[in-house]
């Protein structure tokens, strides 16, 4: 048989980074791939070259590599499995590791039959082209279909025709805090007997105005921040077109390049990013992008969970994914304590995880990992994990917020004391807790908990009764341009929808009469 030339070991190191992109393709950018799969690719020639060693042998120590690849890339899947089957933590983790150990040893053993070295390299090489092109087909053609599907969208141009605006001589910074996940006062101390009011009467002390009665405009992170960054509601901007399609690019786009980061471009203020680890949560050109690149994303904390690595580091007292979460957040308070001294104006925008699952911060900032594996899901998935309770939910999300109501105090007062005129700060949670969150349904959904939000502004010399008790993130953005940047626009209805989270474009309205304490409505009550 023709001698093959060996390709394999780095398809496999690329084929998991390339399969998890295909299937979340709507999610991310194709470059999000890029770092993962370089490191992932790094690994794999390194893992080859030290094989090579000990197998005197270049193509039997690639299908070696390619066996450890595809099992190191297995483990967190077969594990979960395991775990999710009723195996319990402890042992899925004991069971996984000792299959992976099994098949790299029989994978190792028959090697050294030194037989069909060339069938096995050619067999290999063509799994591994088969594997990353079949993902990549499947992406592209489904972009296909969404592109087409976008084709009926209105146009944003026409959305977007405004005159631009001016900043006053004494144009104050503004900075936009959202904290994921953060519910309000009433709802916290009903439902989760936590009692917020001292960090309410902090705010309230320094200038705040606390909008008592405020509800978020839509469920999820990715819609509310697009309907708040655009001062709109999305159904004016998207129409009912795209209600069935599972494709979050357009909307990403809105948050990405907002009309509020446009405007206050054009009026001269620099755009600061203070990086997220939610991917679809942060602005892109900043004139200032603040982040390290340890730090991981959404993506690539997948990527790594695949593997056991944070199994491996964890058992030898380093949980590496809780630890980067838990620096990801303190980071960020920091870096906005260091803001004022940036000369401005500027815009400093930062989407925090505060009240969003993992819970990783005691009430002392005692390091929290959780039993079960590393993740952020809410709601039902929350609850699907073995031995999760909604009393464990609202413990970890009371103890967090304890912590980081500390951190966000330290905050404020450095950009107040720091700053000159005095600054715009609104903190705003996205959405509420998701202790009783379905991601797919309305009637699934404790919706006075996901839609009952902190919302706090500072807004220097705007009167009190501009910023009335319901007010919500649409019309944020309305008031500030209004106030200080002399627009007239005119402020909307405070209405709340609910989107399914695999098909963010279908709108569903939720009464006013749902949002209420005591409501008996299907999906509502406690």
């Amino acid at each position: 048989m023709k001698k093959q030339v060996v390709v394999h070991p780095l398809l496999f190191s690329l084929y998991p980074i390339v399969l998890l992109y295909s299937v979340n393709y709507d999610f991310f950018e194709f470059s999000i791939v890029f770092k993962p799969a370089l490191l992932s690719a790094l690994l794999a020639v390194c893992t080859w070259w030290a094989a090579s060693l000990v197998f005197s042998d270049r193509k039997r120590a690639a299908i070696f590599v390619s066996a450890l690849l595809l099992g190191m890339y297995s483990f967190g899947a077969f594990r979960e499995y395991l775990v999710r089957g009723g195996e319990g933590t402890q042992v899925g983790n004991k069971i996984a590791l000792g299959v992976f150990a099994v098949a790299l040893l029989a994978v190792g053993f028959c090697l050294k039959l030194k037989r069909y070295t060339e069938q096995w390299t050619y067999l290999m090489n063509f799994m591994g082209t088969v594997l990353c092109c079949l993902p990549l087909v499947n992406a592209a053609m489904m972009s296909y279909r969404t592109l087409q599907a976008r084709e009926l969208l209105p146009d944003r141009q026409a959305f977007e025709a405004e005159s631009p605006i001016t900043a006053p001589a004494d144009a104050p910074d503004i900075y936009y805090l959202v904290l994921d996940g953060y519910g309000r006062a009433d709802f916290l101390q009903e439902e989760f007997d936590f009692d917020n009011s001292d960090l309410v009467s902090f705010l309230e002390e320094r200038g705040f105005v606390i909008a008592q009665k405020s509800r978020a405009n839509y469920p999820m992170t990715l819609v509310s921040l697009a309907s708040t960054l655009n001062f709109t509601y999305l159904d004016a901007v998207v129409g009912n077109q795209m209600k069935d399609q599972p494709d979050r690019r357009f909307i990403r786009d809105l948050v990405r390049h907002s009309r509020t980061v446009k405007l206050l471009r054009k009026a001269g203020y620099s755009i600061v990013n203070v990086a997220s680890e939610y991917y679809e949560a942060e602005i892109d050109g900043a004139d200032v992008d603040i982040r390290e690149w340890w730090h991981l994303n959404i993506f690539e904390s997948t990527i790594l969970s695949m593997t056991p690595f944070p199994w491996a580091l964890t058992k030898l007292g380093w949980p590496i994914l809780y630890d980067l979460h838990r620096d990801r957040i303190l980071y960020a308070f920091r870096k906005l304590s260091e803001m004022p001294g940036r000369p401005g104006p500027k815009f400093v925008y930062a989407h925090i995880f505060v009240g969003h699952p993992p819970f990783v911060f005691g009430p002392n900032g005692e390091k929290v990992n959780r039993a079960t594996a590393y993740s952020w899901d809410e709601g039902e998935k929350f609850m699907a994990a073995p031995g999760a309770s909604r009393q464990e939910y609202m413990r970890g999300y009371g103890n967090q917020l304890r912590y980081l109501n500390e951190k966000l105090k330290v905050v404020v007062d450095g950009i107040r004391a720091g700053s000159s005129p005095p600054p715009v700060i609104i903190i705003q949670g996205d959405h509420g807790p998701g202790s009783r969150l379905s991601l797919y349904s309305l009637e699934g959904t404790y919706v006075r908990e996901r839609f009952s939000i902190l919302n706090a502004y500072h807004l220097p010399g705007v009167e009190e009764e501009v910023l009335y008790d319901s007010i919500s993130p649409v019309n944020t953005f309305r008031v500030v341009f209004n106030h200080y940047f002399g627009t007239k626009y005119p402020l909307l209805a405070d209405e709340s929808f609910y989107t399914p989270f695999l098909r963010p474009y279908d709108f569903v309205p939720v009464g006013p009469e749902e949002l209420v304490a005591g409501s008996d409505e299907a999906g509502t009550s406690p």
